[in-house]
């Protein structure tokens, strides 16, 4: 397991992420939010993506573009985006890197 308390991270601009997991709203607090984890903490339990994070964001397969380019360790990830190309992109990027995708 990653992270002393167990760190899940939910990517969405619209949906309030469940109880136990930080909301990132945007491409800029994920990122803040997943460089901070690694720094002082090691790494991130998990991940679930939205893709599409707003007018004036990236979109989450850029977060996952980041996640990959830095290797962030992180125990799995989801995407319950409900946009099919984008959640497709995602998963196809991250599985390909070796990342646990997980269903739920």
């Amino acid at each position: 397991m990653y992270g002393l308390d167990g760190e899940v991270i939910w990517i969405d601009d619209i949906r309030p992420a469940p109880i136990g997991m930080r909301w990132c709203k945007n491409y800029d607090s994920a990122i803040a939010t997943l460089d901070y984890f690694v720094t002082c903490e090691g790494g991130i339990d998990g991940v679930h993506f939205d893709h599409d994070l707003g007018q004036d964001s990236k979109s989450g397969y850029e977060v996952a573009k980041y996640i990959v380019e830095n290797q962030i360790p992180i125990g799995y990830f989801s995407v319950h985006s409900m946009n099919p190309v984008g959640r497709s992109s995602i998963i196809k990027l991250l599985t390909y890197y070796g990342y646990k995708h997980k269903t739920f």
